[in-house]
């Protein structure tokens, strides 16, 4: 029995280093980049950014364009940018799947019970032949 475990050790150590070389499949995820500036629109649709050029455009805060081409791979992603003011409570949150036309992503808009005003940008990256679509007020 000891001698299986092992032998079983490389085997395991090889198989692992294998998949480390595969290409993991890209998923949708939130991007953890501050951006500076004061937002007085209200929700509503987000800003499409499928390549750096428009990074520049859409974001005036060069260190969270640097952060953002830093983390995503333009070649196979989009941003998707929130910028609104609302509560301090205001939450969009985001929900991935697929049905006949393909895989999609749900973005979820949550409005807050604070009275407070507060600017929120929020950046996802999802691969770009994902759909999605916005729900909420």
């Amino acid at each position: 029995m000891r001698t299986m475990i092992v032998s079983a050790i490389p085997i395991l150590f090889a198989s692992a280093f294998a998949m480390a070389d595969e290409k993991k499949p890209a998923t949708v995820r939130a991007l953890d980049v501050k951006v500076d500036g004061e937002v007085t629109a209200r929700f509503g649709s987000p800003v499409v950014i499928a390549d750096s050029d428009q990074l520049a455009t859409a974001i005036k805060d060069e260190a969270a364009v640097a952060a953002v081409k830093k983390a995503v791979d333009f070649d196979k992603e989009q941003v998707v940018y929130f910028a609104w003011s609302g509560s301090g409570q205001d939450k969009v949150t985001f929900a991935a799947g697929s049905d006949a036309k393909g895989p999609n992503v749900i973005f979820t808009y949550t409005a807050g019970r604070t009275r407070d005003v507060r600017s929120h940008k929020k950046l996802f990256a999802l691969p770009k032949d994902h759909r999605f679509k916005v729900v909420g007020p």
